[in-house]
């Protein structure tokens, strides 16, 4: 069984929390998954708040019971977190009930697996979510900067990253707003905002915030009737050479290529380079 789950998960050492499971639950856990997973196992929800706060984790896994309700409390402060909603959440249970899966999945989990465990199964769809949150990353490290922001019905994990967007917006103009100013408007520690945006874009917060400023650099650049010099300043640069630079890289062209290009409606060379 082994080597059929190998091709599931990478090499790599993930951190996979367990909240209150069952001795059987966990026994069964320990046999699927890879010898190179660590399991954080804890039964307090305060200390696995805490957790899922303060470490990377590929999962969360919780029992899920009528007669304990620890899971369904961590599973919704967790989901309504923006620092740790965007965490993989799966609920088991020993009792295949429609009511307690729904309770489940209203609270926000991503899967409820219940008995009989097939080791191969809960392999399967718990790839499934890691896979689905990878894609999401990879999106975001080559969109992000590039998304439109919702007024409505904007996703959980997706109200991080709109909130980030929203401050570095109403700071553009600012050049020495930095990570250290972005984490006291969201409050929460520099840290928090590292591990989260990282997580979820594959972007540091010095990236994406370089990134945001590109981006307001490209309109700008494709609107408005001013210098390039003037660009540089309103997006936050204070270096016209480091500029062109990254929004070279970033482009493949410099900014007064891509502006002519773009006077002379010609330019759809214009590529993301991440």
């Amino acid at each position: 069984m082994k080597n059929i789950l190998k091709p599931f998960f990478s090499e790599e050492r993930h951190n996979v929390l367990v909240f209150d499971a069952t001795k059987e639950q966990l026994g069964f856990l320990r046999k699927s998954f890879p010898s190179n997973h660590n399991f954080i196992v804890v039964s307090d929800v305060n200390e696995a708040l805490k957790i899922a706060s303060e470490n990377h984790l590929l999962i969360v896994i919780a029992g899920f019971s009528v007669f304990r309700t620890g899971g369904v409390d961590l599973c919704e402060k967790i989901k309504r977190n923006m620092n740790t909603c965007h965490i993989p959440f799966v609920f088991i249970s020993a009792k295949n009930c429609v009511e307690q899966m729904i309770r489940g999945y209203e609270l926000g989990a991503d899967d409820y697996i219940t008995k009989p465990f097939d080791e191969r199964l809960l392999m399967v769809r718990i790839n499934r979510l890691i896979q689905n949150r990878k894609r999401i990353r990879e999106k975001y490290r080559k969109q992000s900067f590039m998304i439109e922001l919702r007024e409505k019905d904007i996703p959980k994990d997706e109200k991080f990253i709109s909130a980030v967007r929203r401050v570095l917006e109403d700071n553009l103009s600012d050049p020495d707003f930095n990570v250290t100013s972005l984490s006291e408007k969201l409050q929460i520690s520099t840290t928090q905002v590292y591990r989260t945006l990282k997580d979820m874009t594959g972007h540091t917060p010095v990236e994406f915030i370089r990134n945001v400023r590109l981006q307001n650099a490209f309109e700008m650049l494709s609107h408005d009737k001013i210098s390039v010099t003037e660009v540089c300043y309103h997006s936050g640069f204070n270096n016209v050479s480091y500029f062109i630079k990254c929004f070279k890289y970033m482009f493949g062209a410099t900014p007064g290529y891509f502006r002519n290009r773009i006077n002379n409606d010609a330019y759809e060379g214009v590529m993301f380079q991440g």
